[in-house]
């Protein structure tokens, strides 16, 4: 990754989380959501402060990340390998919210 990718990255960076945010405060879930907070469930590199979640690496809200399609896991986790079922033509559906089972972290 040369110089640009990364001050492209750091751009993108405060986006992402407003968006993450602002899907959190509205209720809005992708298909992959539930999945990678499963998988970060299940990381020795998490965080909880309460019942919030945390990444111990990037430091970020796992709640707001998990619900951006274009964030990654530090470690790799949430590649199309680790999230199975997730295929290209389900990124960016919304989940309908009766089928949720993980809300107690919210």
């Amino acid at each position: 990754m040369g110089c640009c990718d990364k001050l492209m990255t750091m751009a993108k960076k405060p986006i992402n989380i407003a968006k993450g945010v602002t899907a959190v405060a509205v209720g809005k879930r992708y298909e992959f959501t539930d999945t990678r907070i499963r998988i970060c469930h299940k990381c020795d590199k998490v965080k909880w402060i309460g019942r919030q979640i945390f990444c111990s690496i990037c430091k970020c809200w796992i709640p707001a990340k998990a619900r951006v399609e274009d964030e990654k896991c530090p470690e790799g986790r949430w590649s199309k390998e680790h999230l199975g079922t997730v295929g290209d033509s389900d990124h960016g559906r919304e989940q309908n919210k009766s089928n949720t089972s993980i809300n107690e972290v919210f």
